[in-house]
């Protein structure tokens, strides 16, 4: 089979552009700020206030670009909230410097709640007034497909959400243990915009009876009092009425979220990042950065606690068996045994355990070694309890998912 190695990486178009990337992702975030060709600080105080002073700070930036800078630069933020008052606020100055026309339409828009699967299988996390959307058909379940349902009534008791369609069907969901139907389900929660003529907008929902799909982009060209047309970037133009299930996924698109932003590449990127964002992470960090071709600006609260916060929190997610399994090892006795002990610094002992293997010399292997191996193997896991072997079990299976996935 032919192969290929990519050794080198192509976005960045320069050696310094390259080499902050290349610092993020080895962890150097010292060196990585370093690199970064333009920095704004906001200042401190508590979080809420950092959040409007960045979306101030991104939308003025933003705003004094000449309109070839704009169409070249991406705004990424870390979470949904932010991007929808940088998103705001770039609309209101762009209507004040009349960039973007008077004329308005009203929609009542669908904000993603990003369940995650465990979350949206629990009913205690849906609330009255929340929007389900279920992208296929089962008939298992008694939704219709891409059609919007609104929660009415959770019964933690049996575990069932009410839920009433556009036609004032009430139909219930099951969310009790076994049931696959929540797997599938898009959450939103409901949020009244104004869309004006010349607004940059994205879907984020699939409407393919007006020819819309998740991501689509483009800008709105003309509206009316119950519909409005836009025009994508392939250079089509689709009516779209303001009830469609379009509209409803619309958002403004001058800022987006890393998660979003993964993809795609912009010639120079602004990014926003508060210190004190659970988001805030290496894996973030280094996503947002390599998004650019040229240049990186900067806008955070304070530049030295942004550093220290990225280089502490690496972005991956502990699985529930991996907390199990180091609440367990915690809980355990500090009884020192050869093969494991207890750094008095607070080193990890796994951290531990991996620095005496790779000081170890490789030694030399006899034919019958395997063997003996085996037999300790065995000993040890006679030794295992119940739990221990459970968790090691299952441990493997999701290794061997996640290496198929890969």
């Amino acid at each position: 089979m032919p192969t290929a190695s990519m050794t080198d990486i192509q976005r960045q178009r320069t050696d310094e552009g390259r080499s902050v990337v290349l610092s993020a992702i080895a962890g150097d975030i010292k060196t990585a700020m370093a690199g970064v060709n333009q920095l704004t600080e906001v200042g401190g105080g508590k979080l809420a206030d950092v959040r409007d002073q960045v979306a101030t700070a991104m939308a003025d930036t933003y705003m004094a670009m000449t309109p070839e800078q704009r169409s070249a630069t991406g705004l990424i933020v870390l979470t949904n909230a932010l991007r929808k008052d940088v998103n705001e606020q770039i609309q209101g100055q762009l209507r004040s410097a009349n960039l973007i026309g008077e004329d308005a339409v009203k929609v009542t828009s669908l904000l993603p709640r990003n369940f995650s699967q465990a979350e949206a299988r629990e009913v205690g996390s849906y609330k009255v007034g929340d929007i389900v959307v279920s992208p296929v058909a089962s008939s298992q379940s008694p939704m219709m497909a891409n059609v919007l349902y609104t929660v009415t009534s959770v019964s933690r008791d049996d575990q069932k959400l009410a839920l009433q369609s556009p036609d004032n069907d009430i139909v219930s969901l099951s969310l009790a243990h076994g049931s696959s139907d929540a797997r599938k389900l898009a959450v939103f929660s409901a949020d009244k915009q104004d869309f004006h003529v010349g607004d940059a907008v994205k879907f984020k929902i699939t409407d393919r009876e007006h020819g819309i799909f998740n991501s689509a982009e483009g800008h709105i060209k003309s509206v009316s009092r119950d519909s409005f047309s836009i025009v994508t970037k392939d250079g089509d133009e689709r009516p779209i009425p303001t009830d469609s299930l379009a509209a409803r996924g619309m958002q403004l698109a001058y800022a987006s979220t890393a998660h979003d932003f993964q993809g795609s590449t912009v010639d120079r990127v602004l990014l926003a990042m508060s210190s004190a964002e659970q988001l805030t992470t290496q894996k973030s960090f280094y996503v947002s950065l390599s998004r650019m071709r040229d240049t990186i600006h900067l806008v955070t609260d304070r530049v030295d606690k942004l550093a220290a916060t990225i280089a502490d929190q690496t972005g991956e997610r502990m699985n529930a068996l991996e907390a199990l399994a180091a609440q367990r090892d915690e809980a355990k006795p500090d009884a020192k045994s050869p093969h494991k002990e207890r750094d008095e610094t607070g080193k990890n002992e796994r951290d531990i355990q991996v620095e005496k293997r790779d000081k170890k010399q490789p030694e030399k292997h006899t034919e019958k070694e395997p063997k003996d191996q085996d037999q300790d193997d065995k000993s040890k896991d006679a030794q295992m309890s119940f739990a221990d072997r459970l968790i090691a079990s299952m441990n493997q299976d999701q290794k061997q998912r996640d290496e198929r996935s890969r």
